[in-house]
């Protein structure tokens, strides 16, 4: 009977090592299991960060690229008002020049008419002065 217990031991302390292992090796699973699950959850979450990162670095190029669309049409529109301020100013050289031409041409003008006025006036003093003559002329025939 002894020998009987003797190896009654024998079974029993394998089969208690055994258990431990067993009992062991479900505690490092259960811990595994829930690391593993922990780190899915957070490769979830950086999933789910780096989508929105992802959308906002679209929604952000989008807008560069709107934003570079706007400053071209910008600077496009910034150059036809630079090209229509100097045709203006052109225009506005040239007016002026052509006011300065005119206004010399009116002088000239004006000039010219006080000239003419000057030499009607002339003529109408020698017309007299011809008419006079004429008429003391004209008397002297008539007393001859």
């Amino acid at each position: 009977m002894e020998q009987h217990q003797e190896s009654g031991k024998k079974y029993e302390e394998p089969e208690l090592s055994h258990k431990k292992l067993q009992e062991h090796i479900a505690e490092t699973e259960k811990r595994y299991g829930v690391q593993i699950k922990t780190l899915q959850e957070a490769l979830q979450a950086q999933d789910r960060e780096l989508t929105n990162v992802k959308e906002a670095f679209n929604g952000l190029s989008l807008e560069v690229n709107s934003s570079r669309k706007k400053m071209d049409e910008l600077e496009l529109e910034l150059q036809t008002s630079v090209g229509e301020s100097r045709k203006f100013e052109e225009l506005h050289k040239e007016s002026g020049l052509h006011a300065e031409s005119e206004t010399k041409r009116a002088l000239e003008f004006k000039r010219l008419l006080e000239l003419a006025e000057s030499s009607g006036k002339e003529m109408e003093d020698q017309m007299a002065c011809v008419q006079l003559e004429l008429k003391s002329l004209y008397e002297k025939i008539a007393e001859n």
